[in-house]
């Protein structure tokens, strides 16, 4: 009996040295994502009207303003994704669009679902994935850029906004039900770290697809509906 305070003073500098070397640190870990959060791009948000089922050929040069004029037989109306006809370096009308589509990420009660601390001491960045469940587009899309920023931010230019990934041309009516991992790039990720890091403030997913009809191209119809969710490993200080 008399040795036992040594055996209990033996075992408590054991756990202390064990919690001094962080052998228990992961103990106050956690990973959380961001949820599946949806962006689309809808043809109908383009505005396009035509005379016929596919973009007539309207011959101009970059000097005169015949495809904006009515009897072009072309317009474009879609405010939200900035499209407009142009005169091409072809010599013909076209319609081009700048869509940029935005969607806000709260992460703030996924981190206090597990922490009661009030601040994060490192997020490590693991992945993200994303599918494609609906597409009916008639057209192949462009390059989809990703990108990250404020919840200030309302334009791929603004202030803190980062490029996070690029996605090769979906073809038309192609889908991905399944997640698949997306090219981050080191800025982005960096980035997104940070905005989860600051947890108490929302931040933007912005995606980006700069369209492109030529004459000849059908009239753009359908919507193309991409999920994505980000996968992080959380340390509270």
């Amino acid at each position: 009996m008399q040795r036992l305070p040594n055996v209990c003073l033996a075992l408590s500098l054991l756990m202390a040295a064990a919690f001094g070397c962080g052998l228990f640190d992961d103990v106050a870990t956690f990973t959380i994502d961001t949820g599946w959060k949806t962006v689309t791009v809808d043809s109908d948000a383009l505005g396009v009207t035509i005379p016929g089922a596919t973009i007539p050929s309207v011959p101009c040069t970059k000097t005169n303003d015949i495809c904006a004029q009515a009897s072009s037989g072309v317009s474009c109306s879609g405010q939200t994704y900035g499209c407009k006809v142009q005169c091409s370096d072809q010599g013909a009308c076209e319609i081009v669009a700048d869509a940029q589509i935005a969607e806000t990420v709260d992460v703030s009660q996924k981190i206090k679902d597990n922490t009661s601390a009030t601040a994060i001491s490192k997020v490590s960045f693991n992945y993200m994935l994303y599918k494609v469940p609906e597409n009916t587009l008639t057209f192949d899309t462009p390059q989809l850029k990703l990108f990250i920023g404020p919840n200030t931010a309302t334009n791929t230019v603004d202030a803190g906004v980062v490029e996070f990934a690029t996605l090769q041309p979906i073809p038309k009516g192609k889908t991905l039900p399944e997640g698949a991992e997306l090219p981050a790039t080191a800025a982005g990720k960096q980035a997104l770290a940070a905005f989860v890091k600051n947890y108490q403030t929302p931040f933007n997913v912005f995606l980006q697809a700069n369209m492109r009809f030529a004459s000849g191209d059908p009239l753009p119809q359908g919507k193309l509906t991409m999920e994505v969710n980000g996968f992080f490993k959380i340390e509270p200080l």
